[in-house]
């Protein structure tokens, strides 16, 4: 069974460990310290982990880009992507936050999750610094 919760304090380790294993894929190549992570933790980033049957394997993040849109994305364990959870985790969390728009940025190499942003809905709005902004509208 999958779910998806938001993130707690014990989760920092596991969340942690994630994201600096996906630095290739990121913007932002820093590998990050648990004091930093614990400061995202207390900020306006909210952060939700994904469970399948009681184990942890990805996160989604989300941040306001304005009252009524918010940046999104998702990072999974390697061993667990490609079989629909970043999907699912995306899609869930868009229905639930009910924003009429979704934005977020891949980077123009990381074409598998380009993708799966297409896949769900995302359209590309521009390029810039090899990186590729995207959005969603969600229908009313």
């Amino acid at each position: 069974m999958i779910i998806i919760r938001k993130m707690r304090e014990n989760d920092l380790i596991f969340f942690l460990e994630l994201r600096n294993s996906c630095v290739e894929f990121l913007h932002n190549k820093k590998v990050f310290t648990m004091e930093e992570c614990r400061h995202w933790f207390n900020k306006s980033i909210r952060y939700y982990i994904i469970e399948l049957d009681g184990t942890p394997v990805g996160y989604v993040r989300t941040s306001n880009k304005t009252r009524r849109s918010i940046y999104i994305g998702a990072d999974i364990l390697p061993e667990y992507r490609r079989k629909g959870i970043a999907s699912w985790a995306l899609t869930t969390i868009m229905d639930m936050l009910q924003k009429p728009k979704y934005y977020l940025e891949v980077l123009e190499t990381n074409t598998i999750a380009k993708k799966l942003y297409e896949k769900i809905g995302f359209k590309e709005l521009s390029r810039k610094d090899g990186s590729i902004l995207m959005e969603k509208e969600m229908l009313k």
